[in-house]
């Protein structure tokens, strides 16, 4: 018993210690094409999506800001292409 104990201890004590580098914080946060277009994207579609991310027509907390003030700044790109033949 008193050495299983130690053990998630020491377990414990590992899983506090990192590196404080700033990443990880948040998950990856941002739009993928898959999710509403699946394969049916092109280059209109994906500048309008970028320009609607970068609008600051939305108010949060009385200040005018966008999804990426807000930390959704990436946009992810899925063309299809494990489904070429």
């Amino acid at each position: 018993m008193g050495s299983e104990l130690s053990i998630c201890l020491i377990a414990i004590i590992e899983l506090a210690f990192g590196i404080d580098n700033g990443l990880g914080r948040n998950p990856p946060m941002g739009w993928r094409s898959w999710n509403c277009y699946h394969g049916n994207i092109n280059q209109q579609l994906i500048e309008n999506v970028i320009d609607a991310m970068v609008n600051k027509s939305r108010m949060v907390n009385g200040k005018a800001m966008s999804y990426c003030d807000v930390g959704y700044c990436q946009v992810g790109v899925d063309d299809n292409w494990q489904f070429c033949l």
